[in-house]
């Protein structure tokens, strides 16, 4: 069987304390555990020291960089702003040029105006002949209308007058 067993097989709790050292061998533990302590203090200080070093250099090189970003955008943003300049001087340059062309094919078109108004004179001269044409042919009608009436009226006064006779 096995020491720290009983006979029913529970384990034994075997409470050990600190062993009891000779003083030399206590002074020499002490001053291991104080160097010990030293230098994991000094090791702390150390990385802390080494920590606030890289994290102010990483902000000294993001705003080292923010400022070229910077200038860089103000670069790129003249460099727009004068590529839009050049833009609408080149859009002004073709309108001027435009309305030269536009007065000149203007000189070159027919006058609409007088076209017009040709054209107004033409159907007014249609128009008054249709209307003399229809006059005529009103008159012309009224003319066989009169005669016709006339011939009716003769021949009925002449079938009046030949029965007036015959009686």
């Amino acid at each position: 069987m096995s020491i720290n067993v009983t006979v029913n097989g529970n384990r034994l709790n075997i409470h050990r304390g600190r062993m009891v050292l000779s003083d030399l061998d206590q002074i020499k533990k002490n001053e291991r555990d104080r160097r010990r302590r030293l230098r994991l203090e000094q090791v702390r200080q150390q990385s802390k020291e080494i920590s606030d070093r890289l994290l102010k250099r990483t902000k000294c090189i993001a705003k080292e960089e923010l400022k070229k970003l910077e200038n860089n955008d103000e670069l790129s943003l003249k460099q727009i702003y004068n590529g839009k300049i050049m833009e609408v001087q080149q859009k002004y340059q073709e309108d001027m040029a435009d309305i030269g062309q536009a007065h000149i094919s203007a000189a070159l078109e027919p006058d609409y105006d007088a076209l017009i108004k040709e054209k107004q004179r033409k159907n007014k001269i249609a128009a008054l002949k249709r209307g003399k044409e229809a006059r005529k042919q009103i008159k012309n009608t009224q003319q066989v209308n009169y005669l016709i009436l006339t011939f009716y009226y003769i021949v009925e006064n002449d079938y009046k007058y030949s029965y007036t006779m015959l009686e």
